[in-house]
């Protein structure tokens, strides 16, 4: 071999390690930046533990909460229900007692007599030849009474107060041959009835002409 070739031979063998001396350094850089970036996305422990999230122990307590926000819903729906209920039912109380309660007698009254009353029904044997019919032609019924027209004018409204403190309002509307001075005759539906009410002091508050007799 030449001086020449041992030379070029040296030089590139020489170069040949520089290569592999320079790759190992590449390689290991590559492999630090990749241990750092891996470090770096990861994280580093610290020591604490971290939580374990047991998803049918989350999903169980969902539950639980859904079903105490049910029932509550619930028992406040009721709550309110029962107090409508408890409204309405007084209001409905409240209206019977206002119809069945008897109205009030006038406060603008002319004049309040003290009267005997009896009572009647329609038919022949209490009302004669007159039968169903009052002297003004209107109908025998609750709520009319027969009276002296000089001392109640026909047609004329009255409240009749009883010794009890009830009362009720009649128009009157008949005339009777024993109906004389302070005295009435207080229509009823039957001659039962009639023959209960008997004879009673009354006093009779005279109101206002209704009727056009």
């Amino acid at each position: 071999m030449k001086f020449e070739d041992v030379g070029d031979a040296m030089r590139k063998r020489a170069k040949e390690r520089k290569g592999k001396r320079r790759y190992r350094r590449v390689m290991a850089g590559l492999t630090g930046a990749a241990l750092l970036s891996t470090v770096m996305t990861v994280g580093i422990p610290t020591g604490k533990a971290q939580p374990i999230t047991d998803k049918s122990h989350e999903a169980q307590n969902s539950e639980s909460l859904a079903d105490r926000y049910k029932d509550y819903l619930t028992t406040k729906l009721r709550e309110l229900y029962d107090e409508k209920i408890a409204e309405k039912k007084q209001e409905i109380i409240e209206g019977i007692l206002k119809l069945n309660k008897p109205e009030q007698k006038h406060a603008t009254a002319n004049k309040v007599l003290d009267i005997v009353a009896t009572a009647y029904a329609s038919g022949p044997e209490d009302n004669g030849i007159w039968n169903d019919k009052t002297h003004i032609g209107t109908k025998v019924r609750p709520g009319i009474i027969a009276v002296d027209p000089n001392v109640i004018p026909l047609g004329t409204k009255v409240y009749i107060e009883f010794s009890n403190g009830e009362g009720m309002y009649a128009v009157a509307e008949d005339t009777g041959g024993a109906i004389k001075g302070n005295r009435i005759d207080i229509a009823m539906s039957t001659r039962d009835k009639a023959k209960q009410f008997g004879i009673q002091d009354v006093k009779v508050h005279v109101l206002e002409k209704v009727l056009d007799v």
